[in-house]
């Protein structure tokens, strides 16, 4: 665990995605019986890319400096949070990856309950609220069994019990996870990380990213699916009759929510995991007057949204997919 990230809340020890045997080989010995096997599945290093913009560090200095790795630590007056080393990477850097065989259905239900329960601990589990902003894929680490971990507290904020919500400038996110209420008023709440789980359920029954290549949103594509309900046609069609139908059924009503316009037809992350943990569907105690839902549909549409997405345009851009966006000024 070798590089720090730097410029923001979360500092996350974790490796720079650079496809080099030297890389590999300064961080295990040969020796070391928890060094993953490349040959397996899935590989830690899939792709080549660029040299990740973090500040380095020797392991010694890390050590010194956390007080042997213990939880919670400051380094140069920072507050960093130590996450132990996820050698699958992040949910998108498997889900998404064509060369290795797809993500087993078990374990997308697994990383579904698991970051549903991260949020619920955020939201209500802490002394104060915790309003991520940034819940996506590749900000959900994966344990050596695939447990998920919410990461990347960048953007995150703290909310009072008193406030019902926070208004923020300027809006930061992630493009297809922005929940419409804050992509337009910047607005924040519980509901917002909701809208974003939302779509992380749709992306792991699907397989597909949240904006494609043509720039449609996957709450745009999957919506009609969802509407008439033909959930079969969500489904990733690399996991063939690989999962369990009730389980997907479920985490696709959920998705349709939690996507919702309105905030007020959105369920908390405690009544998602109601709904999980139950494995009832209530169709009746979810269902939205379809005259609201017309009206908030006719406020947003993620095809509104007219920006130009390249590798060079004035947004902070991870990949073709993955769109980090920040507008207005702090």
């Amino acid at each position: 665990m070798k590089y720090i990230r730097s410029g923001s809340f979360k500092r996350l020890f974790s490796f720079g995605r650079r496809s080099t045997s030297s890389l590999e080989d300064s961080c295990f010995n040969e020796e070391d019986e928890d060094k993953p096997n490349y040959s397996q599945v899935y590989s830690l290093h899939s792709q080549p890319s660029q040299k990740p913009i973090w500040k380095c560090y020797s392991f010694d200095e890390i050590f010194v400096a956390t007080n042997g790795f213990s939880p919670g630590c400051c380094i140069d007056n920072g507050l960093y949070l130590l996450f132990p080393f996820s050698p699958w990477g992040s949910v998108a850097s498997l889900l998404h990856d064509a060369s290795i065989p797809p993500m087993e259905w078990k374990v997308r239900y697994k990383i579904a309950v698991g970051t549903a329960k991260g949020l619920h601990y955020l939201h209500k589990g802490c002394q104060r609220r915790i309003i991520h902003r940034d819940v996506k894929a590749s900000n959900i680490l994966l344990t050596q069994d695939f447990e998920p971990q919410i990461s990347d507290f960048g953007l995150a904020k703290w909310l009072p019990t008193q406030w019902s919500h926070h208004s923020i400038a300027p809006i930061e996110g992630t493009v297809g996870y922005l929940a419409p209420e804050y992509f337009s008023h910047g607005i924040v709440d519980e509901k917002t990380d909701v809208y974003a789980f939302g779509v992380l359920l749709l992306e792991l029954i699907s397989g597909r990213r949240p904006v494609d290549s043509s720039h449609q949103s996957l709450r745009t594509w999957a919506k009609p699916f969802l509407k008439r309900g033909d959930i079969e046609k969500l489904i990733d069609p690399r996991l063939g009759s690989t999962y369990d139908d009730l389980e997907i059924r479920l985490l696709a009503f959920i998705g349709s929510i939690c996507i919702r316009s309105s905030t007020a037809w959105r369920p908390t992350m405690s009544e998602v995991l109601e709904i999980m943990m139950n494995g009832e569907i209530d169709k009746e105690r979810w269902e939205m007057p379809e005259k609201e839902e017309q009206n908030k549909e006719e406020l947003w549409d993620f095809e509104d949204l007219e920006c130009e997405f390249d590798d060079t345009s004035s947004y902070s851009t991870t990949s073709l997919h993955d769109y980090s966006i920040s507008t207005g000024s702090s």
